[in-house]
């Protein structure tokens, strides 16, 4: 298979744009006879989901100094994650004070956004490792919590 841009005009210059390919794979089956009917059978059908990013020329930084650039604030909702880069930026995980945060093992943070994660952390610390371009891990980046407004956003 052979992905070619077409319109890379209408894209935006600043940032990331990220697009889904998605294939979904059936098996065949035989025409079922009289003798077939009275069988169990199961078919699988997989479906294969594949995120593409398209990354302009001429952002000034790397993906790695972007992942050192994120902001965390605290809400009394929870924590939120503030991602000032150009870049998407994909978690592999985070922790604080060594208890791991739930359910944010792959959350992409948009570039240029903030996103609000449920969590109880108590301290003023956490830790993050990210996915790579290609699909491996960052090294283990600290972070500060900072106190925060009521909502969480992105304030460019």
């Amino acid at each position: 298979m052979k992905l070619i841009p077409q319109d890379t005009q209408s894209l935006p210059k600043d940032r990331e744009s990220v697009f889904y390919f998605s294939a979904t794979a059936i098996p065949a089956t035989k025409q079922p006879t009289e003798q077939s009917q009275d069988t169990a059978k199961l078919s699988i059908a997989t479906r294969l989901v594949i995120k593409l990013f398209y990354r302009p020329q001429g952002l000034t930084m790397s993906y790695e100094q972007a992942v050192s650039q994120l902001q965390f604030t605290a809400s009394p909702q929870g924590t939120c994650f503030i991602n000032p880069t150009p870049y998407y930026i994909t978690v592999n995980k985070a922790w604080s004070n060594g208890v791991p945060l739930s359910n944010i093992s792959g959350l992409m943070l948009a570039p240029k956004s903030a996103q609000l994660i449920k969590s109880t952390i108590k301290s003023k610390q956490i830790n993050l490792q990210a996915i790579n371009d290609y699909g491996g891990i960052t090294q283990h980046y600290q972070y500060s919590i900072v106190s925060g407004e009521k909502t969480c956003r992105f304030v460019d």
